[in-house]
């Protein structure tokens, strides 16, 4: 598992289920508040020039079978993905 920054992300586009997949571990990942901001801006734009474009956001069905989600800890410009706690 390895983060990853907000610029690899938008080179990922078809392949983004596969790629979040090795990277996170899973197929959801997480990013602060000032990254989920940003990531939606430029889907925004993108969305604008080619309507088939849409990555996933919490309010929205999974693209791939990819959720992102908000959690502050992570540090800017960076998704990540979220190691389970093992119980004894």
């Amino acid at each position: 598992m390895r983060d990853v920054t907000v610029d690899e992300l938008f080179t990922w586009k078809e392949e983004f289920g596969l790629k979040a997949k090795e990277a996170f571990g899973s197929h959801r990942c997480y990013v602060n508040t000032a990254t989920y901001s940003d990531i939606k801006q430029r889907c925004d734009v993108i969305e604008g020039q080619h309507e088939v474009w849409r990555l996933p956001f919490v309010d929205m069905p999974p693209w791939n079978g990819v959720t992102i989600e908000v959690d502050d800890s992570v540090p800017d410009g960076v998704l990540r993905g979220r190691q389970c706690a093992i119980q004894s």
